[in-house]
């Protein structure tokens, strides 16, 4: 492993340790494909939904794809990730939402779309959520 990644994982750990949600995206990203550190998907899945819980849409969208296409596969978590991330506007995420919605049962899709509304409503303005509603 190179001392430059090495270097680097440990700057953006301190700011993600800090609640940086950008570098805790990075952090994960670097836990995802091994990069300054030994790949730990456990560790990597750990910093994307903090990240993801600070509304950062890279992150909510590789955790769309860690559920989805990494072993265990979760499709409604994968499901609900890959939705909320298209809802902040990520041009891969819908596509992602429609091949997860394939592989599930319409009540795995119900639960997806239920616990995605419970965190867009924990995570929206009221003023978001209102122009949300009028257009479903």
């Amino acid at each position: 492993m190179s001392e430059t990644l090495k270097d680097a994982f440990r700057k953006y750990l301190d700011a993600a340790e800090q609640g940086n949600p950008k570098a805790q995206f990075i952090v994960g990203d670097m836990y995802s494909k091994g990069l300054g550190v030994p790949q730990d998907k456990d560790a990597a899945e750990y910093w994307y939904t903090l990240a993801a819980e600070q509304r950062v849409v890279a992150a909510q969208f590789m955790l769309g794809q860690m559920y989805g296409y990494e072993s265990p596969k979760n499709y409604v978590l994968a499901y609900m990730w890959s939705c909320i991330a298209a809802l902040e506007g990520h041009t891969l995420a819908l596509g992602e939402c429609r091949l997860f919605a394939k592989e599930m049962t319409p009540s795995q899709i119900e639960e997806a779309q239920q616990v995605a509304l419970l965190w867009i409503d924990e995570h929206r303005s009221v003023k978001w959520m209102k122009k949300y509603r009028s257009v479903k």
